[in-house]
């Protein structure tokens, strides 16, 4: 295909902006035309006779480079050797893993119960067993007799109603009787409900001044705070001479109660529970950084004690801290909490959960009576919303990228709307900046129903630079018959396989550039290559000549060609620019001009050549009167004919012509 620009001028004529024909010039061109011709017109010596005058009108030489550079298609290029070829890559849009690196929403809920409420009580209760209370007799030998006594321990005060889950307790019997003691059984009872709460049994002889200490433990037992003993026993008997300072004295003391319910003065206590929410990722993460998300908490205080609630993330840190949160909680209250969560870095358990401590701090009920139940609760809501990382380590689960359509317009040389190319090669080369190996799936669709489906296996990148994985393909009769106007690629990338460890990061991308390359080898259809305009101009002598001296005018054209394709060459000449293309003043054409002599394969092995005069009217040759006339032209190339050629940078057109006329001289 050719086209004429304006930057290649003639070798014979001039530029319009820098020459005329002057007179000398004129007088010059005559002399070497005809050289007997001595005289000028104006002062002529013999009589009137004829003088042939030629005007230069191209002469110009396209080598295949300078027929692809004066085409100016963006696709059409020249490789190294001078070898045109069509040549475009595109890059399809960089792909970034923000926003990609996400845990899914979760909400988990749980309940840290009050459980056994632990009550330091240490509180006593004692009596003191006269030996008047079961014997009457008179000081002296006392006979054998047996003890059976009833008396209440005082109320204790740090309960009403218990249940418990063990009570701990220290029983004190001291024997201050002046006689022994041969056994004692001793009953603590529940006055109110009249149960026998523990039974102690005291096989061995007690001397009179000796002690014993037991410490007991009621199980799992319900019992108010009204207690009394049942004690009953067996002297010797003995010398006893005073009654007045002869006692038992038994102690009883509640060390501790661990409650499993009832109504007591509850002290000062703490519950600490510790749950681990499973996250929503088939990811397995060391470490991530989170670029945004939120945790809200919903807050439930089912007992009647106010307390401070403490929940504490021990895998979420942000400037060495942990993710707290803190506040009160009245009784039987609720309330709602949100903790940020960007800029924490999360560190799971496992990889898999996250660790919540929750702890409640109750400052009891102090002097007064509480009802309470170790069921009572403080229940806990954690909403985790969408997580989005900006950075994570460790195996990371497949993540799908997609790929917007990408779409590339090719700037189609004109004429080569309907050309086949039959040796066009693709190279799709991916570029990834990843840390995980990938998966690229990508349909490239054609504006006239073409479609090639490509895949490829993407290495790593690695992390100092990207990794670069490149997919040939050769058969692409599919996509490039015909060439299509625009390219669309569609598909996705997915990262990582879910078993591979990676650091990524939201700002390492991927990203793909295709890359379609052929030689000039096609089936062409027919199509015209335009001659860029041109301008010119002769001097005042010369259109006096051309207007009422010239007896007769041709135009002389040599063409040689070395492309594979025959062509029919137009020269347009006209005054008025505008019109030059649509109704030029002058046609000069068409000229055939046979293709060269064709290789085997396509290529051109020799030129040929095409010569000839074309006669113009005087009407004609008027248009180059004008001040400039403009030349133009066409060059129709009619096709291959379905077959393959092939151009090289051996390739040319050459084009000669010239205007000549024949003038009379006039006599004086």
């Amino acid at each position: 295909m050719l086209q004429n620009k304006k930057s290649i001028k003639s070798r014979f004529h001039k530029s319009k902006n820098r020459h005329q024909f002057p007179v000398m010039i004129f007088v010059i061109t005559l002399l070497l035309s005809v050289p007997i011709f001595q005289c000028s017109i104006e002062k002529p010596t013999a009589p009137a006779w004829n003088i042939k005058l030629c005007i230069p009108l191209v002469n110009k030489y396209y080598d295949m480079a300078t027929l692809i550079e004066k085409m100016d298609e963006p696709y059409l290029k020249v490789d190294s050797t001078g070898n045109p070829g069509f040549y475009f890559e595109h890059d399809i849009d960089t792909i970034k893993l923000a926003d990609k690196l996400l845990c899914d929403s979760t909400v988990v809920n749980y309940k840290d119960t009050l459980g056994i409420i632990k009550i330091q009580t240490a509180e006593s209760r004692s009596m003191t067993l006269y030996a008047s209370e079961f014997y009457s007799g008179p000081p002296g030998i006392a006979p054998p007799c047996t003890i059976a006594i009833n008396n209440d321990l005082d109320t204790f005060s740090i309960y009403s109603q218990v249940t418990v889950k063990a009570a701990y307790s220290t029983l004190t019997l001291s024997n201050h009787l002046g006689l022994d003691l041969d056994w004692m059984e001793i009953k603590i009872v529940d006055q109110n409900s009249h149960d026998t709460l523990k039974t102690i049994i005291i096989s061995q002889r007690m001397a009179d001044g000796d002690s014993s200490k037991q410490n007991l433990i009621f199980d799992h037992l319900s019992f108010s705070n009204h207690l009394g003993i049942l004690l009953t026993g067996s002297t010797p008997g003995g010398e006893i001479d005073n009654l007045e300072d002869k006692y038992i004295y038994l102690g009883f003391t509640f060390d501790s109660l661990e409650v499993i319910q009832g109504t007591a003065k509850v002290p000062a206590f703490e519950v600490y529970q510790e749950e681990d929410i499973s996250l929503p990722t088939s990811s397995i993460i060391d470490s991530a950084l989170i670029k945004r998300g939120k945790l809200s908490l919903n807050l439930q205080n089912y007992t009647d004690l106010g307390s401070e609630l403490t929940i504490d993330f021990p895998g979420l840190v942000k400037d060495g801290k942990m993710l707290s949160g803190i506040c009160n909680l009245s009784a039987l209250n609720h309330t709602n909490m949100s903790l940020l969560l960007d800029g924490y870095t999360l560190r799971p358990q496992e990889g898999k959960t996250l660790r919540v401590r929750t702890r409640m701090n109750s400052i009891g009920s102090g002097e007064e009576w509480l009802e309470f139940n170790s069921s009572d609760s403080v229940g806990v809501s954690v909403s985790m919303s969408e997580v989005v990382f900006s950075q994570i380590a460790g195996v990371i689960e497949s993540t799908v990228v997609g790929i917007n359509n990408a779409t590339q317009v090719l700037t189609i040389p004109e004429g080569f709307e309907n050309a086949h190319l039959s040796h066009a090669s693709l190279n799709l080369e991916i570029h990834n900046g990843i840390d995980l190996p990938a998966n690229l799936s990508v349909v490239i669709h054609g504006d006239k129903q073409q479609e090639l489906s490509l895949n490829a296996q993407v290495d790593a990148g690695g992390p100092f630079g990207t990794s670069v994985t490149s997919l040939f393909e050769d058969q692409l009769e599919s996509l490039f018959n015909p060439v299509p106007q625009t390219l669309t690629v569609t598909g996705d990338i997915i990262c990582g396989d879910g078993h591979t460890f990676g650091i990524v990061r939201e700002e390492d991308y991927c990203f793909a550039r295709l890359m379609v390359s052929s030689p000039l080898e096609l089936i062409l259809d027919s199509c015209q290559v335009k001659i860029d305009e041109d301008s010119e101009e002769v001097n005042d002598d010369v259109k006096d000549l051309i207007k009422d001296q010239v007896n007769s005018s041709l135009v002389v054209f040599k063409i040689e060609s070395r492309l594979p394709l025959d062509a029919k060459v137009r020269i347009f000449i006209s005054k008025d620019r505008e019109s030059l293309f649509s109704n030029p003043g002058l046609i000069v054409g068409p000229i055939y001009v046979p293709k060269g002599e064709l290789n085997s394969d396509g290529s051109v092995k020799e030129s040929n050549t095409a010569m000839g005069t074309i006669n113009l009217s005087h009407s004609e040759l008027q248009v180059f009167t004008a001040t400039p006339f403009y030349m133009a032209g066409s060059i129709d190339l009619p096709g291959s004919a379905g077959k393959t050629i092939i151009s090289s940078a051996a390739d040319f057109i050459r084009i000669t012509s010239y205007l000549e006329f024949n003038v009379k001289n006039k006599k004086d």
